[in-house]
């Protein structure tokens, strides 16, 4: 997260995008803390259920802005919420993507990283 504020998350993020995303994402994790995120399958949800395991918190930019001619990335934060404690929120991982199909080995990726550490968790606590 701190990689984000500070602008180092991801290059190819403007500082204009980076402040945005914060901003979304910040607002996006009160309403899941207050369990009022929409969860769904639409372009539009909040979030998404990702192998019946993690959640994909979906941060979303007023538009698909091209800034000097570059495609658009898009915020994706995977995150639990673990039965054993009902009020935590686990981020697991935070990365960027394509915004188009480029970016699906990007997100597996992502997914992959997420939901390792979600099962390293599970096994420590």
């Amino acid at each position: 997260m701190a990689a984000l504020q500070k602008n180092r998350l991801d290059p190819k993020l403007s500082p204009a995008e980076m402040k945005d995303y914060w901003q979304k994402l910040m607002a996006l994790l009160e309403k899941a803390r207050a369990g009022r995120i929409r969860i769904g399958e639409t372009w539009d949800a909040d979030a998404k259920v990702i192998r019946d395991l993690i959640l994909e918190l979906r941060p979303l930019l007023d538009g698909n802005r091209i800034v000097f001619n570059r495609r658009p990335r898009k915020l994706r934060l995977y995150y639990g919420e673990p039965n054993t404690q009902p009020s935590c929120l686990l981020a697991l991982h935070l990365d960027t993507k394509e915004a188009d199909e480029a970016g699906k080995d990007e997100q597996n990726i992502s997914i992959a990283e997420a939901v390792r550490r979600a099962h390293e968790w599970a096994q420590a606590a």
